[in-house]
């Protein structure tokens, strides 16, 4: 009874830890970030203990009641750091989604007597291929414009934002209908200039 409660215990644990290294990884699909490797440490080394504890509780020839509960508290101890470390580098419980969206908030800039409201969205920012898009609200409508934020030749470090500013500002242009979109060095500092006519975007220069 022990022995088979331990073997289950074991196969629980390295199941949880795999399915958590898959989720920091978008299924291991790309590299960790910084966040993600303040996770990833204390699922190796806590996982190390483990494992470490039951095979010695499994191999005992007598396994007592303290060589049986020290394993199991240890997984169920480990289990709590892992989602805690988690809940504080990501701010939640990594999404199941394999598409991994990361957004910097609603913002608000009136032009013309219209209030627009904007927010930048990477889909996949740690993936080999990421991209990123504009999305404005103006009047009920929804314009989706693709941002020419990542490149072969372009190191973009997405660092979470804590509030929108911290990715981008959209200011007003010379043209009613042309935007200047600022990003920031929580992302690469670059400047591009937003046409919601054509839904496009073309990049113009560093941000200084």
């Amino acid at each position: 009874m022990a022995r088979s409660l331990l073997a289950t215990s074991l196969g629980l644990y390295v199941l949880f830890s795999v399915v958590m290294a898959g989720l920091l990884t978008n299924w291991f699909r790309y590299l960790p970030s910084l966040e993600d490797w303040f996770v990833l440490l204390p699922i190796l080394f806590v996982g190390v203990l483990v494992v470490v504890l039951h095979i010695l509780a499994l191999r005992s020839p007598t396994p007592t009641l303290w060589r049986v509960g020290v394993p199991l508290i240890c997984a169920a101890a480990g289990v709590g750091v892992i989602l805690a470390s988690m809940k504080l580098a990501h701010g939640r419980i990594v999404s199941w989604d394999r598409n991994h969206d990361e957004r910097n908030g609603v913002q608000t800039l009136t032009s013309n007597g219209t209030v627009l409201s904007y927010y930048l969205e990477l889909e996949n920012p740690f993936a080999e291929k990421p991209s990123a898009q504009l999305v404005v609200v103006e009047g009920g409508r929804r314009l989706n414009i693709p941002i020419p934020l990542f490149g072969s030749e372009k190191t973009v470090a997405v660092v979470t934002a804590n509030k929108p500013s911290d990715w981008c500002v959209l200011q007003r242009n010379s043209d009613s209908r042309t935007f200047l979109l600022e990003t920031t060095g929580f992302l690469r500092k670059a400047q591009f200039v937003v046409d919601l006519e054509q839904k496009r975007a073309a990049e113009v220069g560093v941000r200084r």
